[in-house]
């Protein structure tokens, strides 16, 4: 039945009464009674809406009276229709609510020139059948993490929600667009200009953190921009962007948040060498403002979590360019050669020995003993 009365309805013949009158509720009876599976049941309070956005039936949706209710959360798998439609890869039926969307819209707005410019480009508009739906978070934060700039404007014009709202875990939709890299809606957003762009969710996590902690470099360059991010906003395990970016060696992120002048270059340093990216090791070196012999509170150094490792080429960098001390001791009395010996290094030994400065007079009985196996 409603199969037909869309062809019908993209051929001209006017469905409207039908829309108005069809008995939707017998309908539902009829389709659970001849689905083979009960899991594609419906429930008796579906909407017919989301039954047309899963159906991709676009030509029904153009005449529904109640079209602007398509990101209303229902009680079924995907939510509201809009994400029905988007889970079952239905495009032509989300092409049909943002259409008529922005048909309502001045020639003159930014929404309406956003759909002219993308009218041809059909987006992120398939989130997969796995999805589900959860109440834990806002619909305008899904659409934010989509990415498609299109459904987002969609989703800020005819819903009620506020740009920066919380989802139950405290973020927000600028949060999940920062997580993923989606320049475009971080720029929606931002336009609205009623976001905070230093908000934290419940675990510490700026926009700004998730966005470096990726390697979302555009993304960084943009929230940077606005002047308005503490570059130096700490989560509640203490790590800074600048820090989760160099931890996951993300050099570019790195390189951007150390040419604020704010951005705290020593923990960079410290981060990059503990996990051996050798091309991160070296921006924060290359200011001149870190100090590779300063030591955390167990006495460990850069060099001292290279060695531990067996960061080679981080070792040699810092020996290179640091001007390392191979004779720092940690709070157990470890220096790195020693470290290298007992965790048989041997060709960090061997950088470390042929340096001409490590004092091996310094290590005692077990570490000589170490020495002499992981010597090359």
């Amino acid at each position: 039945m409603l199969y037909h009365a869309d062809l019908a309805a993209g051929c001209g013949i006017a469905q409207e009464n039908f829309i108005q009158s069809v008995p939707f509720d017998r309908w539902i009876q009829f389709n659970n009674l001849f689905e083979e599976h009960e899991v594609h049941s419906y429930l008796e309070d579906i909407s017919l809406l989301y039954v047309l956005a899963e159906r991709n039936m676009s030509n029904l949706i153009r005449i529904h009276p109640s079209i602007f209710s398509c990101l209303e959360v229902e009680k079924e798998h995907y939510g509201p229709p809009l994400f029905a439609a988007l889970a079952t890869g239905s495009k032509e039926a989300v092409r049909a609510f943002v259409e008529v969307y922005a048909a309502t819209q001045s020639p003159e707005s930014w929404r309406h020139d956003l759909w002219s410019r993308n009218r041809h480009n059909e987006g992120n508009w398939d989130i997969g059948r796995d999805f589900k739906f959860s109440n834990r978070r806002t619909t305008l934060s899904y659409l934010a993490e989509l990415g498609d700039e299109v459904s987002c404007a969609l989703g800020l014009g005819i819903t009620n929600i506020n740009p920066d709202s919380r989802d139950q875990g405290g973020r927000t939709p600028m949060s999940w667009a920062a997580e993923r890299g989606h320049e475009a809606v971080i720029k929606l957003l931002l336009d609205t200009g009623k976001v905070d762009v230093d908000m934290m969710n419940s675990f510490g996590q700026t926009p700004l953190l998730w966005a470096a902690e990726n390697g979302r470099e555009a993304v960084v360059k943009l929230l940077l921009d606005t002047g308005k991010v503490n570059v130096n906003m700490k989560n509640i395990f203490g790590q800074t962007p600048l820090s989760r970016a160099a931890e996951n060696g993300h050099e570019a992120v790195v390189k951007l948040l150390l040419e604020t002048g704010d951005a705290d270059g020593q923990i960079a340093l410290y981060w990059a060498a503990q996990n051996g990216h050798e091309a991160v090791v070296k921006p924060p070196l290359n200011t001149g403002k870190v100090d590779v012999n300063k030591k955390n509170m167990f006495g460990q150094t850069p060099l001292w979590w290279a060695v531990m490792y067996g960061y080679e080429a981080v070792v040699k960098l810092l020996l290179d360019i640091g001007k390392a001390d191979i004779n720092s001791r940690d709070t157990y009395g470890r220096t790195p050669l020693s470290l290298a010996a007992e965790n048989g290094r041997a060709a960090v030994v061997k950088l470390l020995r042929d340096t001409g400065m490590a004092d091996c007079d310094a290590m005692n009985r077990h570490e000589r003993s170490a020495y002499r196996i992981a010597r090359p």
